[in-house]
């Protein structure tokens, strides 16, 4: 599969938001690559040949500050996630296969549920594989992912934004839904 799209750093964010408001988790620090590439990897030659895409979205602090870290793993426990391969969090269908998966979007992107200091992040980062592992429907693994990516911003007075880094809209979501259909 293909890595997450990295925009550049200085892609301009959508509204009247002032270069101080930006979020600005630059690409060097970002785990969301490496972490993508080991994902293909553990796939192994089953998945050989059949090209994949990541769709991704990040979840913000508004002021660029550190989440208080009890509140962001009390957010991501009770959205249902469970903590595991490479040390990141999973969203998991009812047989247990995964479905989008969250981490730290600060370098090295993994948490460690014993050690409450690796959840002091400024950003969250979800993302999807396509295909989707377990032969889930790609369009309702989505939306689901977008309900719960919405719902942890809520949670944690945070902004959502895309794989190019502009706040996340309907021409976001629009375009995730193609990129969907073309690997369907």
């Amino acid at each position: 599969g293909q890595q997450p799209q990295t925009p550049s750093s200085g892609s301009p964010l959508a509204g009247a938001q002032s270069a101080a408001e930006r979020p600005s988790v630059s690409e060097s620090e970002t785990g969301a690559e490496a972490t993508a590439t080991a994902v293909d990897r553990s796939e192994g030659d089953a998945e050989a040949g059949n090209a994949g895409a990541v769709i991704s979205m990040m979840i913000v602090e508004r002021e660029q500050a550190a989440m208080p870290p009890e509140r962001v793993r009390r957010a991501i426990e009770e959205s249902g996630f469970e903590f595991g391969e490479f040390a990141i969090y999973h969203f998991q269908d009812l047989d247990g296969a995964d479905w989008f998966s969250l981490m730290n979007a600060v370098s090295p992107g993994q948490f460690d549920p014993d050690d409450l200091s690796s959840f002091e992040t400024p950003a969250l980062a979800l993302f999807m594989q396509l295909p989707v592992r377990g032969g889930a429907d790609p369009s309702l693994v989505f939306e689901r992912m977008h309900q719960v990516a919405t719902s942890l911003a809520e949670s944690l007075d945070a902004m959502l934004i895309d794989d190019r880094r502009e706040p996340l809209d309907s021409e976001s979501i629009d375009r995730y839904r193609e990129l969907i259909y073309s690997h369907g």
